[in-house]
């Protein structure tokens, strides 16, 4: 298993080959075309002339810049005021996106020619997938790259159209007289997929697709089996088997492993695969699958596989995408002012092309997301986490562009426990935790710290736990425990070191710092945690957490704040502090007139716990305890089941019993 240091340095390696393949990428940009040119040796009229602007590769283009933008977003310091390497990158992207935005896509619904003609295969389907995807991403991307526009009807009826070819072929071709070939296919109900996404209307695939694609895959693993070489094609495989996971036929895990183990026998020593066959044989250019087309689909289905919770293999197939990133850094070129890649199948000394750069940009994306999802998955494995909803994404890689990354429901902070006078906690968390990662585009907090001081009981816990379910978001519960099992011979800061660097990597995580008081409290001799050392490192330690701004971290300590050391409520420490304490009456009004809506009930409750609240104040009475949420729950569990309890005064008696410090006495009975 690969070691989270590791994966540290490659994540590091990855972030690099990414930045230098997309500013790579940007020299095939043609500013007086609003696209980009196709490669460095087509001219629109022999030496001297234009070169030919790429249809399809101004749309791989586009998607991949997309992706390198939010890439760079995400590692952007919000705080910083200095002028970093990416912000400057990201600067020169976003003027190229605004330019493709705002001309060539635009163009579609005026001038489909001028989107979708290809120059050497005229309109075609692979093209026409690449039309619909960058359209998609022009709008779910709007809030990101602050350009954009609808999905436009013209975008519809392309996909019309492309649907019925889809169903007429049973895949993708690029010509009617072509076989099907399921590169185009993948890519076909690729986006098909996110354009039923986009518009929360999930694409309805008819089943006989994924019946012919189980039945290809079958094929090729039985030419591969009987030793038939010459009819055995890897590439397309890999192509199939994508597709297969998308539709997840009941045999599609042992199909999928299988498969997978063939792709990583068949990947040559410099990370390549043996050529494929041929994607059109009708069209006037001959089209061949570069090997960074292979690598990019198992990129992908990596991050599914991960995605589902599919751990088998998923070392091999790093392997294999390793091997890959030999291939990129050793067939890496310039000519003149471009610099970039050629499909490893059509190499011509001083080609260069914009389509295989935007490949290998974009596979050098999804390879580092890949591992940062593995980074984030093997870190939590470690702690006590309870997960956020798993949703099915048909893609998702394409899930944080798409908008569709996790189901953010508000809603759930309504059932916040809210013992203030005003009523105003929930709506204090939504306005300076939940909207800023809601409607942040990729999700990355403002505020990231609230300390939450109080005595057990006050349901400090359960509101984290609210706010992560407002998120959907995984919830990491931090205890003293989880220090001490990793403290090194007595060393508190080796431990604390250990525990911080795990939660740096972290990521739209939601973290529980739950029972410690004995970090946070007033100084009062050594303590337990080994004294106030744990309780100077673990705030010094929380800073650089917060300075991340990854993730939400609250402190609940079992502690008023009175009580808490003056070094944790700093301003600097926490961004906001709430004290929890049990409700009083004006909160205990609210809690259950929100939760019991008979009138009758209501008024016979609030008297009782008024008198209650009147009698423990006038007399000091130390043998009852406040009211607790817990105690107007079983409040109001008590009248559900027993509405007599309403009558002749027998609340007031109940409030008492359930009142009274510790368990109940244990009743006679026979």
């Amino acid at each position: 298993m690969t070691q989270l240091s590791d994966l540290d340095r490659e994540i590091a390696e990855s972030r690099d080959r990414v930045l230098a393949a997309g500013r790579a990428l940007l020299t095939f940009y043609e500013p007086a075309a609003g696209a980009f040119i196709r490669d460095t040796v087509a001219t629109t009229g022999g030496a001297g002339t234009p070169p030919v602007i790429g249809k399809t590769s101004t749309c791989r283009a586009h998607i991949a810049l997309v992706e390198l933008y939010r890439l760079l977003v995400e590692y952007d310091r919000p705080a910083s005021h200095t002028v970093s390497d990416t912000g400057v990158l990201r600067d020169e992207v976003s003027a190229v996106l605004r330019d493709l935005t705002e001309r060539h896509l635009a163009a579609l619904p005026s001038d489909p020619a001028l989107v979708r003609e290809s120059a050497s295969n005229g309109y075609n389907m692979f093209t026409d997938a690449q039309v619909l995807l960058s359209s998609v991403l022009r709008q779910t991307t709007r809030p990101l790259t602050g350009v954009g526009g609808d999905v436009s009807e013209a975008v519809l009826s392309l996909w019309r159209e492309t649907e019925q070819n889809l169903r007429a072929w049973e895949g993708g071709r690029i010509t009617a007289g072509d076989q099907t070939h399921d590169f185009i296919t993948l890519h076909a109900v690729r986006a098909g997929d996110a354009l039923g996404l986009a518009r929360a209307e999930p694409q309805q695939w008819w089943p006989d697709l994924g019946v012919r694609i189980r039945r290809s895959i079958l094929v090729q693993l039985g030419r591969h089996s009987a030793g038939i070489t010459s009819q055995f094609d890897p590439a397309e495989l890999a192509f199939s088997v994508a597709l297969l996971h998308r539709f997840k036929l009941p045999d599609y895990r042992p199909l999928t492993d299988r498969s997978l183990v063939v792709i990583a026998e068949e990947q040559t020593a410099d990370g390549s695969w043996p050529t494929s066959r041929l994607i059109s044989y009708g069209g006037p250019q001959q089209l061949f699958v570069a090997s960074f087309e292979v690598a990019l689909t198992l990129a992908e289905l990596l991050i599914s596989r991960l995605d589902r919770g599919e751990h088998g293999n998923v070392d091999p197939l790093l392997g294999v995408l390793r091997k890959t990133l030999q291939l990129v850094d050793n067939t890496f070129m310039r000519v003149g002012a471009r610099a970039g890649w050629c499909n490893d199948r059509a190499r011509s000394p001083g080609r260069l092309e914009s389509w295989a750069t935007a490949v290998v940009l974009l596979f050098l994306i999804r390879y580092h997301d890949a591992l940062v999802r593995l980074r984030q998955e093997r870190v939590l494995l470690g702690y006590e986490v309870a997960a956020g909803h798993r949703r099915d994404i048909p893609w998702p890689d394409l899930a944080l562009p798409l908008g569709v990354l996790t189901a953010p429901d508000p809603s759930h902070l309504e059932r916040i426990s809210d013992p203030t006078d005003d009523g105003t906690l929930s709506a204090a968390i939504r306005r300076h935790f939940v909207e800023p990662i809601v409607t942040h585009p990729v999700q990355r907090p403002s505020a990231t710290s609230l300390l939450l001081p109080g005595p057990p009981g006050t349901r400090k816990t359960s509101l984290v736990q609210l706010v992560a379910k407002a998120l959907d978001w995984p919830l990491l519960t931090l205890t003293p425990s989880d220090f001490l099992r990793r403290d090194n011979r007595g060393f508190p800061d080796v431990a604390l070191d250990d525990v911080l660097n795990d939660l740096m990597r972290l990521r739209r995580v939601v973290i529980l710092i739950a029972q410690c008081e004995d970090a946070l409290r007033r100084p009062r001799g050594a303590g337990s945690l080994s004294g106030r050392n744990l309780a100077t490192g673990l705030l010094s330690r929380l800073n650089q957490l917060r300075r991340n701004q990854w993730v939400l971290i609250f402190a609940a300590p079992n502690e008023t704040r009175d009580n808490l050391d003056p070094a944790a409520t700093r301003a600097d420490r926490f961004d906001f502090i709430q004290e929890m304490h049990n409700p009083p009456l004006t909160a205990q009004r609210r809690y259950f007139r929100s939760r019991m809506p008979q009138a009758a009930a209501q008024t016979v409750l609030e008297r009782a716990l008024s008198d209650y609240a009147g009698r423990v104040r006038a007399n000091h009475d130390l043998a009852r305890t406040e009211v607790t949420f817990a105690l107007l729950d079983q409040l109001m569990s008590r009248i559900r089941a027993d509405e007599s309890l309403l009558e002749r005064g027998q609340l007031p008696r109940l409030i008492e019993e359930l009142a009274r410090p510790g368990p109940p006495t244990l009743p006679n009975g026979d």
